[in-house]
């Protein structure tokens, strides 16, 4: 939905673009107590995406359309997955996958 909103096409990576497992940042226990104080998790995924579709200008998703294979290219290039498949880092791709 993101890239459709964005105006980047179809999500159209090569296998082992993504990882499978172990891809979060973090994670936060006390994440239950930070929304009681600040109340971020108000809204379900498809209103976020809604309000995300009505923030995005025109020219922003024109800009995107037309240099998406670009952008594209710029985060495959830091996809930490995929250059463990490429570099055939058996570590990380035990972790990731």
């Amino acid at each position: 939905h993101i890239f459709k909103i964005y105006g980047l096409g179809k999500v159209n990576f090569p296998l082992y673009a993504f990882a499978k497992k172990n891809f979060h940042y973090g994670y936060y226990a006390d994440g239950d107590k930070a929304n009681e104080i600040l109340n971020f998790r108000n809204e379900n995924l498809f209103q976020y995406f809604s309000h995300l579709d009505k923030a995005i200008s025109v020219r922003q998703r024109t800009f995107l359309f037309l240099f998406r294979k670009l952008v594209k290219r710029q985060l495959l290039k830091r996809s930490h997955p995929y250059r463990a498949y490429l570099e055939k880092n058996e570590a990380d791709l035990v972790r990731f996958f």
